[in-house]
């Protein structure tokens, strides 16, 4: 805040805070809160995003080397977990924690360049469909979950 700016962006552990399926870590969110708090008394608004490049194991498969190998957001139930996540955050913030700002992932084209990145562009465009389609879905219900 010393230097002008009047936002801080940070991230909640979507990874972490649904460490297994169903479940919510309020005590770790509990933390979030109180960092919420601590940016607001340095006179800053927090911006949260809710997925910046964390995934519950769960929602992934792996190789023998721990490679992934599907899921995350191609994985067809991504969206619903992700759902259940925020509407556990909303629940757990009280009316002086609202939050104002909010991402529901820090790069909307993450899906992409992570295909982009682990299949080389011949793969790419024939690949790129499906998480694209789950990412948009996951935004759009979190639009209907997080409405402040």
């Amino acid at each position: 805040a010393e230097l002008g700016e009047n936002m801080f962006r940070f991230s909640l552990d979507f990874a972490r805070l649904c460490p297994k399926e169903g479940e919510f870590d309020s005590a770790l969110m509990a933390e979030y809160v109180k960092a919420l708090a601590l940016v607001r008394a340095h006179g800053q608004e927090p911006m949260l995003t809710m997925h910046h490049f964390t995934m519950p194991r769960y929602l992934l498969e792996t190789d023998s080397n721990e490679n992934i190998t599907k899921g995350g957001w191609e994985n067809p139930d991504v969206s619903k977990h992700f759902r259940f996540y925020v509407e556990n955050v909303v629940k757990f913030l009280g009316d002086e924690d609202k939050i104002r700002h909010i991402l529901a992932s820090e790069k909307f084209d993450k899906p992409a360049q992570d295909k982009l990145l682990s299949e080389g562009l011949a793969k790419y465009f024939l690949a790129i469909n499906e998480p694209m389609s789950t990412l948009l879905q996951v935004h759009f219900r979190l639009t209907v979950v997080a409405v402040f």
